[in-house]
C-alpha cells in the first residue's frame, strides 16, 4: 500500500481545504488535506530541529583545578561541528592543556586563538562559552576581561611614586606635545573641549546609507564611535559615515552585517580599520532572543497543528460505521479466468477468508493487518454479481492479488450496482481483516 510521501524539502502551507457534505468519499479528496498536514508537520519538524542547534547548552563541570581531562554529564547532549557550550566551572584550573568531555563524546583540546588555554586562566565559578571545530573546543571571545582584572590586581596598593607621578605642583617636561590637537580613537583632542565617541543615526531603516554626527571626530585607522539607531535597518550592505567623513562598509566577522542585526534604539560599538567599519562585540545574544522568539512561534503552530489533526481524526471516525463480517479459516474462493472467481469445492488449508453482506453502490474500506511476511501470502478483494450465464455465482476482482503484504493495508473502493456480498480472501492466517462503510 502506498504511504504518504514524507518531502526532503517540505513547504509551510495555511491553505487547507476544509471538507464538504456534499464532496465525494474518495481518496483524491482526503489524502491532498492529509498530504498538506503531512508536509506542514515535516516542515515544523525540520524547522525547530534546524533553530534547535543553533541554540548553546549550559553545564558545569566539577572536575579539579589540577584535572587535565575536565569532565561534564549533560543528557541529551550531542556533539557536532559548530555545537555551543556554556560550562561553569565549579573549581577553576591550573593544569596545563586541559580536554573537555561532555556527556562522554569523548576528550577534546580546549584552546584559545587555536593555542592550548592557559593555566590559570579558568578562575573558580567562572561561566566559560566554547564551541566544537576542527576536532577541539574553541573559547569563545577574548581574554580582555581576564587581563584587566590581572592589571587591577597589580596596581591595587601603589602609590604615586610607585608609578613616577607627579606632585601636585610639578609639571610634565611632554605637556608642550598638546599644544597640538592629537587624534584619539578618531577625535580631536587638545584640552579645549570635551569629546566623545557617540552619536545618534536617525536615518530611515530601509535606508542603506546610514549618517551619524560627532563633533571633533575624524576618521583615521583606529578610529571608534558608538551609535544609537532609531531605526532597525533593514537595507542589505548598510554603509556609515561618521561626520561627513565618507560613507563606509560596516562589516560583521568578514562579511557585510546582515540586515535586521541592528535594531531599533539598539547601541553598538563600530571600529575603523582603514577601509571599513567593523561591528565591535558579538551578536549572540540578539540572535538568540531571535530564536527563542522563532521556536515559541513556532511552537504554537505545532499546537495548532494537531488540534487541527486532532478534528480531523474525529471527522474521519464519524463518517466512517465498521461492519459486522464473518471470518472462515480456509480459503473460500479460488480464480477461474483473468478477473472471474467461483466458490472451490474443498477448502484451501492455511488461509483466511470473510464474508460481508454489502450494498450496491456505495463506499467501503478493508484494511488488514498481517504480522508475519510470506512471500506465499495473496490478498484479493471480490465481489458477487449477477452470473449472466445462470449457471453458478461469479465474482469479480476488485483488488488485484498482492504477494507479500505486511503491516497494516487500506482499500477504498465502490460497488457495483450488482453487488451483493464483498469477498475477501488471503493467503495466511496471520491476517486480520476489517470492513468500513463511508456514511455519504
Amino acid at each position: 500500500m502506498a504511504a504518504f510521501e514524507i518531502p526532503e524539502n517540505p513547504a509551510y502551507t495555511e491553505n487547507i481545504r476544509k471538507f464538504e457534505t456534499s464532496d465525494p468519499g474518495h481518496a483524491d479528496v482526503f489524502n491532498p488535506v492529509v498530504q498538506a498536514l503531512v508536509n506542514n508537520n515535516t516542515y515544523l519538524k525540520l524547522k525547530a530541529e534546524k533553530q534547535e542547534r543553533k541554540l548553546a547548552w549550559f553545564c558545569v563541570c566539577g572536575s579539579r583545578k589540577a584535572d587535565v581531562a575536565k569532565t561534564v554529564d549533560l543528557e541529551g547532549f550531542r556533539l557536532f561541528d559548530g555545537v555551543r557550550a556554556a560550562v561553569y566551572f565549579t573549581w577553576g584550573n591550573t593544569a596545563e592543556n586541559i580536554t573537555l568531555n561532555i556527556n562522554g563524546t569523548g576528550a577534546y583540546p580546549v584552546k584559545y586563538k587555536n593555542a592550548p588555554l592557559p593555566a590559570g586562566f579558568i578562575q573558580a565559578e567562572w561561566a566559560v562559552e566554547v564551541v566544537y571545530h576542527a576536532g577541539c573546543w574553541r573559547v569563545v571571545g577574548d581574554l580582555a576581561e581576564r587581563r584587566a582584572q590581572e592589571l587591577a590586581e597589580r596596581i591595587d596598593g601603589m602609590t604615586p611614586s610607585d608609578i613616577g607621578a607627579l606632585s601636585a605642583s610639578g609639571n610634565a617636561a611632554s605637556a608642550s606635545k598638546w599644544n597640538t590637537a592629537r587624534k584619539i580613537n578618531g577625535m580631536s583632542i587638545d584640552g579645549t573641549a570635551d569629546r566623545t565617541n557617540y552619536g545618534v543615526c536617525s536615518t530611515s531603516g530601509s535606508t542603506a546609507a546610514k549618517t551619524v554626527s560627532c563633533t571633533g571626530f575624524h576618521l583615521v585607522t583606529g578610529a571608534e564611535i558608538t551609535v544609537k539607531f532609531n531605526h532597525t535597518n533593514t537595507a542589505l550592505n548598510p554603509t556609515l559615515s561618521v561626520n561627513g567623513t565618507g560613507a563606509k562598509a560596516v562589516y560583521y566577522k568578514g562579511v557585510a552585517l546582515p540586515s535586521g542585526h541592528i535594531v531599533s534604539n539598539g547601541t553598538y560599538t563600530f571600529r575603523y580599520n582603514g577601509t571599513q567599519w567593523e561591528f565591535v562585540g558579538d551578536l549572540t545574544q540578539e540572535q538568540v532572543d531571535k530564536l527563542d522568539a522563532e521556536v515559541s512561534r513556532l511552537r504554537g503552530e505545532v499546537s495548532n497543528l494537531k488540534t487541527e489533526i486532532g478534528e480531523l481524526k474525529v471527522i474521519l471516525s464519524s463518517i466512517l460505521e465498521k461492519m459486522d463480517i464473518s471470518i472462515y479459516n480456509g480459503m473460500l474462493w479460488t480464480y477461474y479466468g483473468s478477473d472471474s472467481i467461483r466458490k472451490a469445492s474443498s477448502y484451501v488449508t492455511y488461509a483466511k477468508c470473510a464474508i460481508v453482506q454489502v450494498e450496491s453502490n456505495a463506499v467501503y474500506k478493508v484494511v488488514t493487518h498481517r504480522t508475519d511476511y510470506k512471500t506465499s501470502g495473496v490478498f484479493d478483494v471480490l465481489e458477487a454479481v449477477s452470473n449472466n450465464s445462470g449457471s453458478s455465482e461469479e465474482y469479480s476482482a476488485v483488488q488485484s492479488p498482492l504477494v507479500g503484504i505486511e503491516g497494516t493495508n487500506t482499500y477504498t473502493f465502490r460497488t457495483q450496482s450488482t453487488t451483493k456480498y464483498l469477498l475477501i480472501n488471503s493467503g495466511g492466517l496471520d491476517f486480520n481483516i476489517e470492513v468500513y462503510r463511508l456514511k455519504i
